[in-house]
């Protein structure tokens, strides 16, 4: 979430080059909300969509 104060976009971001440069798969979106770090406990449609897009592609797929 872009107003989460415990782990900033720019640390997430970090994160994700590291990731990439493994060759590991990752997804990554900043997702605007005004909670901070709580937003996940809150009605955030965007989070709502992308979360049950990555469980419906990891149950269609398999989780590896």
């Amino acid at each position: 979430f872009d107003t989460d104060w415990r782990f900033s976009t720019e640390h997430s971001r970090r994160i994700v080059k590291h990731l990439e440069h493994a060759r590991q798969p990752v997804t990554f979106r900043d997702i605007p909300a005004s909670w901070g770090h709580d937003s996940f406990l809150l009605p955030v449609e965007r989070y709502h969509d992308t979360l049950r897009g990555w469980f419906d592609r990891a149950f269609r797929e398999g989780l590896r």
